[in-house]
């Protein structure tokens, strides 16, 4: 019997080409990019899922609920935090501070490299997580001062294929540290990403770093725990704020949360000081992309049901011939269905191959061929081969119900035509499909306008040829007045500043602001950094009142600070300059100037508070303004500069623009991924319309020949088929507007900085939609137009 199935299928496959060519090549769009899809949103998903006690494992994150606060969660928090919550809950079983430092330069012998993703941390890291060591012992790699872990490619990079434990290596030119333990690379879906872990226990010498690590007035340290039970965690969110208020945390306003660990990299896009939280996610984007996928798979099981009945009269007399002769209906359904799935198959095997051709543009971890990804996995393989079938049958179910019911002396009469219900069956499905389209279109258009909107939005500082170059240890800084000097050598470069940060980089909340006249007990929190007296002028930074730091005023170094206009708005500080207030414990500090707001962080967020203090030696970020005319000859100079003052270190640097533009790759990457998915959605909606214009031409054939009897015009005959499509889209247009603002209003609330939602993209979006339609049909609608007379009624 389906073998039989299977030859009428083909059979009819053949038979009708056209028809079965844009059927095919619908379902092979849609299946492919439901599954890049899919293999994008699952390895979203699959973030931190290998931690065998994941579901216990939580991050605590600090609530700042203080004045001048913008976003209250940040992932730091007091760095006694976690020993705290151990020793005084049983329901802490462990505990793991993880201190994120990031770029440092490993050196062994006289080679040196820079490392992307150096912590320090202990080996409690190895009791809460599942990071593997393939060498060295988990329980005390990291209990000793100046030991270190290396993963595998680090080993690789360090010592070739040598033994590693017991080497040593000197970080930043200045410690000796030794090897205890090689770790397993981290997976790539991991929100922690480590290359070298150091460890977090201070020398004799460093009491610095051990007040620091004990003291409940400094924040800056991401702090996990891992519970006894995942049922535990309300009763430990309940002692959070309780084990603050024990170890004497009386002064700001703070909360704390809890957050489990697969939440981490996905419903984090509000949480500040989160940057060790690598390449996080917004969970919201991922639901918009399952979305897309399924109206891409509706827009092409819609092609597939609106051809097959548009069709039907070529298969009625088959139909009518088969009930004479005995055939019953469910043996009709069941052939119908079958067709469809084989259809579904074919797409299948063409999808795959395209996914095979595309997928690797989206840069997934998957090594080798992406279908035997999903063969080797027997989950995924009965998901896809289910999801498939579910497929056929769902495009299959109503054209086999319709052309199954057909009655035998109907057809065979010769008196079967298209019913009107049919006929307005087929037309809301266009109207489905376009209203699908069209919203993905103003989305789209949507999303590109706010990307515009921040690429083009004054950031109160110019990027553009700006060179920032990091010092990032104290032996680079300690020469940093050499380098400035050398640098003032260089022709082509017309400013050079330094600040111990950048916008983008995160400046931390670390002032603690008590402005002169307001209780003690009023605690305002902003954010601070340090800068040399050229540095505003550098980066195209403007003081709207009051003056720039200057070294003709020795006391700006101790007691001058310039705010920025966030400050004086909060604080309702009409004429900022000349007043008063104090930083932690530090005496009174006088504002001297007004910084225009700039932005440091992405336009999710607030311009919040920031102090600025002056420091005319400040180095950690020394910043060039260059011209862009000569700019391969200025680097060039650069690189002999740095030589010449620091032979032992790798020459690095990184323009200003392409590191804040860092901020926004997330929402840029959105943007890509939604456009290209919606051209492809556009294509199968059109295949579609073209098929049924096809098909709409054929039934007016004579119609349209008695029109041109009569004397209708090529242009009349055009108008007449068009207009029908046009009203459909037209339709659609009015049913998308709503749900597109609806939609896209609310993806636009994530943004405190964002674009209007002009109607002008609304309208322009309906014409795109109307114009792609009238050129799809208009092949046929000139075709129609075309006709001779007589050829179309030579049999009536």
């Amino acid at each position: 019997m389906f073998s039989n199935y299977f030859k009428i299928a083909l059979r009819n496959l053949w038979k009708n080409k056209s028809t079965s060519f844009i059927n095919v090549f619908g379902l092979s769009v849609a299946i492919f990019a439901s599954i890049l899809i899919f293999l994008y949103v699952n390895y979203e998903f699959s973030y931190d899922n290998f931690h065998a006690k994941g579901e216990r494992v939580y991050r605590v994150l600090l609530e700042d609920n203080n004045l001048g606060v913008s976003e209250n969660l940040v992932g730091i928090n007091f760095m006694p935090m976690g020993p705290a919550l151990k020793e005084r809950l049983p329901e802490v079983v462990e505990q793991v501070r993880v201190q994120t430092s990031g770029r440092e330069l490993i050196s062994i012998d006289d080679r040196s490299f820079y490392t992307e993703n150096l912590v320090y941390t202990t080996s409690d890291l190895f009791k809460v997580f599942d990071f593997e060591l393939i060498q060295g012992d988990e329980e005390t790699s990291l209990t000793a001062p100046r030991k270190a872990v290396i993963n595998e490619e680090w080993k690789e990079i360090l010592f070739g294929n040598e033994y590693p434990i017991g080497k040593t290596f000197k970080l930043n030119n200045e410690d000796i540290y030794e090897v205890t333990g090689v770790l397993k690379n981290v997976p790539p879906n991991s929100h922690l990403q480590m290359d070298v872990l150091l460890s977090m226990v201070p020398t004799e010498a460093d009491s610095n770093f051990a007040r620091m690590l004990e003291s409940w007035g400094r924040i800056g340290m991401p702090t996990y725990v891992l519970l006894d039970r995942p049922e535990s965690a309300d009763k430990v969110q309940a002692e959070l704020l309780p084990t603050l208020e024990e170890n004497g945390v009386t002064w700001g306003s703070f909360g704390q949360q809890l957050q489990p660990l697969k939440d981490v990299h996905l419903k984090s896009s509000g949480v500040l000081f989160d940057r060790y939280n690598q390449n996080k996610t917004d969970i919201d984007y991922l639901y918009t992309l399952i979305l897309v996928a399924g109206l891409i798979i509706v827009i092409a099981v819609f092609n597939f049901m609106n051809l097959s009945t548009a069709r039907s009269f070529s298969r009625a007399k088959e139909v009518g011939l088969r009930k004479v002769i005995g055939g019953v209906r469910f043996q009709m359904v069941a052939q119908f269905l079958f067709e469809s799935i084989v259809i579904c198959f074919i797409g299948l095997l063409i999808g795959l191959g395209l996914v095979e051709l595309f997928a690797p543009l989206l840069n997934l971890p998957i090594a080798g061929s992406f279908t035997l990804f999903f063969i080797s996995d027997i989950n995924l393989l009965l998901i896809l081969l289910s999801s498939i079938l579910f497929l056929g049958l769902l495009s299959g179910i109503y054209p086999a119900f319709v052309l199954s019911s057909y009655k035998p002396i109907t057809v065979l009469r010769g008196t079967f035509g298209s019913s009107k219900s049919g006929n307005l069956f087929r037309r809301a499905l266009v109207v489905v499909q376009f209203t699908a389209s069209i919203i993905m279109i103003i989305g789209t258009g949507v999303v590109f306008n706010q990307l515009e909107y921040i690429k083009n939005k004054d950031l109160g500082f110019n990027t553009e040829q700006v060179i920032n170059i990091s010092l990032d240890n104290q032996d680079l800084q300690s020469k940093s007045e050499t380098f400035k000097t050398e640098l003032a050598k260089i022709s082509g470069i017309s400013g050079i500043g330094a600040s111990t940060s950048m916008p983008g980089e995160g400046f931390g909340r670390s002032g603690r602001m008590r402005p002169e006249g307001q209780p003690e007990d009023v605690t305002w929190i902003t954010s601070v950094m340090n800068v040399d007296e050229k540095y505003f002028e550098t980066v195209g930074m403007s003081i709207i009142s009051g003056r720039n730091f200057s070294k003709e005023f020795p006391s700006d170094v101790d007691e001058a600070v310039i705010i920025n206009e966030s400050v004086a708005k909060d604080l309702g500080w009409e004429e900022a300059v000349g007043k008063r207030f104090a930083i932690g414990e530090d005496g009174f500090l006088n504002v001297v100037g007004v910084v225009k707001n700039f932005h440091f962080e992405n336009m999710q967020h607030n311009i919040e508070p920031l102090v600025i203090g002056f420091s005319p030696e400040a180095s950690r970020v020394i910043s060039l303004k260059a011209d862009a005319a000569n700019m391969s000859g200025i680097i060039e100079q650069l690189e002999k500069a740095w030589k010449s003052v620091y032979p032992s270190y790798p020459f690095e640097y990184r323009f200003f623009d392409e590191s804040f533009a860092q901020l926004f790759e997330n929402d840029r990457n959105f943007g890509v991924l939604v456009a290209n998915f919606t051209w492809l959605a556009i294509l199968i909606a059109c295949l579609g319309l073209f098929g049924l214009a096809a098909f709409t031409g054929e039934q007016k054939t004579k119609e349209i020949g008695v029109r041109k009897v009569l004397g209708a015009s090529a242009s009349n005959i055009v108008l007449l088929m068009s207009k029908d499509f046009a009203m459909l889209v037209i339709i659609s247009s009015l049913l998308a507007a709503p749900v597109a603002y609806f939609t896209m209003s609310k993806w636009l609330e994530g943004f405190i900085y964002k674009t209007d939602l002009n109607p002008g993209l609304f309208i322009l979006s309906a014409l795109f939609a109307l114009i792609i339609a009238l050129l799809t049909i208009s092949f046929h609608t000139f075709k129609a137009a075309n006709l001779n007379p007589s050829d179309s009624l030579r049999n009536e």
